[in-house]
């Protein structure tokens, strides 16, 4: 081995201390390492000429400190890049999936299932479990086939540069191909579902969000619409499911209708902070289209609608369930607290219009206007 040499060692001691860096009863050999037995006589030690290194070596050894070797210097932390790529790209996934929106996107099934008879009897149903899975699929499926469009038309490497596509992360051909898939699946699934009209639930829900960019994302209003429309449907297939009928589907409208309505709200929110990238690309949103300050004001009209419709319904509704003088003291709570539960969203639509419209403020409100659908659901799922 040109440039290295190999020296014998008298046996080690046990008690001795090892190199700093070296585990305990290991001893170096270049970059990888050699386990000293008890009986061990003779250690390694390849001792590689600083001209060997080469480039990278040197700079990585400029970075870490380290210039005894090229274990430390050269070799290992390529392998540290590698994880942390791997790493990298696993976070992507996630990220591109929306993963986190798999669980909500189940239990709004659920949720309405539960809503539409007050009970769990129906939930032995194997139709109501595919169902929540189907859910959770469109939902993947459907934030990923919008990021490739979104890739290809040039739009996320202006509002969102550091997606995993626009960065380079996951190749658009492998989004593509998993986007497929998903869709595959839950139309396989949809096949065998009972009634008919749940079939063409899912079938609606797959085909609004899969011609959603490339065909109705441009038409004003029409791309919140669709959205909305996918989310408030999650509860009434969960009525069918369960086999309540269009009887369940009535039961729970109030519910839907508010979520229809507060979904509407948050896409405008959300618009607001795309319309450089969305006025750029061609794509008429509200936002894009009157302004800013018109977007927020209808943003505000769409949850106050929501709201308050929620709230006449689950003042009658709490009564007739519960009874007169307990109906009557639960719905006025229950309406004080969805009231308390929409204050963040409206202080937060305030702060983003006397702010100029701050990227972070008007982020905050899509945040925490998810926090309050969630919370107000849990209310009109135990009352209405």
């Amino acid at each position: 081995m040109s440039g290295a040499h190999v020296t014998t060692h008298p046996p080690l001691d046990r008690a001795t201390t090892p190199s700093p860096g070296i585990r305990p009863g290991y001893h170096r050999l270049g970059f990888l390492s050699l386990h000293r037995g008890s009986r061990s006589r003779t250690r390694l030690h390849v001792d590689f000429p600083r001209s060997a290194r080469g480039d990278i070596g040197a700079s990585q050894a400029s970075t870490s400190g380290n210039e005894e070797g090229w274990a430390e210097a050269g070799m290992e932390q390529p392998l540290v890049g590698l994880v942390n790529e791997t790493r990298n790209k696993k976070e992507a996934y996630k990220e591109i999936a929306r993963i986190h929106n798999l669980i909500p996107s189940c239990l709004l099934v659920l949720l309405g299932a539960w809503a539409s008879g007050r009970s769990f009897a129906g939930f032995g149903n194997w139709t109501l479990w595919v169902m929540s899975l189907v859910s959770g699929g469109v939902a993947l499926a459907s934030v990923m086939i919008n990021d490739y469009f979104d890739f290809i038309s040039g739009v996320d490497k202006i509002n969102s540069p550091n997606k995993p596509l626009p960065s380079g992360l996951i190749q658009p051909d492998i989004a593509l191909l998993l986007t497929l898939i998903l869709y595959v699946s839950v139309l396989v699934a949809g096949c065998v579902m009972e009634p008919p009209l749940l079939r063409q639930i899912i079938a609606a829900s797959v085909a609004s969000t899969l011609f959603y960019t490339p065909l109705l994302k441009g038409v004003t209003l029409v791309k919140n619409m669709v959205v909305a429309f996918v989310i408030a449907a999650a509860p009434a297939s969960g009525a069918l499911g369960v086999g309540m009928g269009l009887e369940g589907v009535r039961r729970i409208a109030p519910l839907c209708t508010f979520i229809f309505c507060a979904i509407m709200a948050r896409e405008i929110m959300m618009d607001i902070n795309d319309t450089k990238g969305d006025g750029d690309s061609g794509i008429n949103t509200v936002p894009v289209r009157f302004g800013k300050k018109t977007a927020l004001f209808m943003a505000a009209i769409s949850w106050t609608v929501g709201m308050g419709y929620a709230m006449v319904h689950l003042w009658n509704g709490a009564t007739v369930y519960f009874g007169t003088t307990i109906g009557d003291r639960l719905a006025k709570g229950a309406v004080l607290g969805l009231f308390m539960i929409s204050q963040p969203v409206y202080w937060g639509m305030l702060k983003s219009l006397t702010s100029g419209f701050d990227t972070d403020t008007v982020a905050g409100v899509v945040r925490d206007s998810m926090v309050a659908v969630g919370n107000s659901l849990l209310v009109l799922t135990i009352l209405v």
